[in-house]
């Protein structure tokens, strides 16, 4: 729960394949996947996604990793989707609009941040080198996920990356 506000949570733990066929791992059945919103004292319960087929950019399932924009408008997540990453999208909750944005593996929303970087996205993305071999670095965007700013580089782990994001890139400095 952000300051009162409602929080959002999934039904059902599920996972899709590339044919967007839904299994609920506990029991073994089909189901889609739903991300939902609800007050904290379970009230004002309300259908945001229902997970779908198709494509890499287009299927939703398994809601992971949200996070809020500072406001609380927009809805960061990630959902299965090519072989080597997942997909980052967002979800504005005013327009009740989704919008896929780009690969990733994990993604951190500097919703913290009191600096320049307020609301700017470090996401993981796998890429290849240039002459063979690939790579797994951190990159910045702005918080609209359209523009890359540049190179982060290889962290050890999720938890650095975050300590680092506390610290030196985000000083709390307006």
């Amino acid at each position: 729960m952000l300051h009162g506000q409602p929080f959002v949570k999934e039904i059902g733990a599920t996972t899709c394949n590339m044919r967007g066929k839904f299994l609920n791992k506990i029991n073994g059945w089909q189901q889609p996947d739903e991300l939902r919103r609800i007050n904290a004292d379970g009230s004002n319960d309300r259908l945001l996604l229902k997970g779908r087929g198709g494509g890499p950019e287009h299927q939703l399932c398994d809601f992971k990793s949200k996070q809020f924009s500072s406001d609380g408008r927009r809805l960061y997540f990630l959902t299965p989707a090519w072989a080597t990453s997942d997909a980052l999208h967002t979800f504005d909750m005013r327009a009740s609009e989704e919008d896929s944005l780009l690969p990733a593996n994990d993604v951190l929303v500097l919703n913290f941040c009191l600096s320049k970087y307020k609301d700017h996205l470090i996401v993981r993305s796998h890429r290849y080198f240039l002459f063979g071999g690939s790579y797994d670095w951190y990159w910045l965007y702005d918080p609209t996920g359209k523009k890359e700013l540049g190179p982060l580089g290889e962290f050890a782990n999720r938890e650095d990356v975050i300590r680092q994001a506390h610290g030196a890139w985000c000083e709390n400095k307006p």
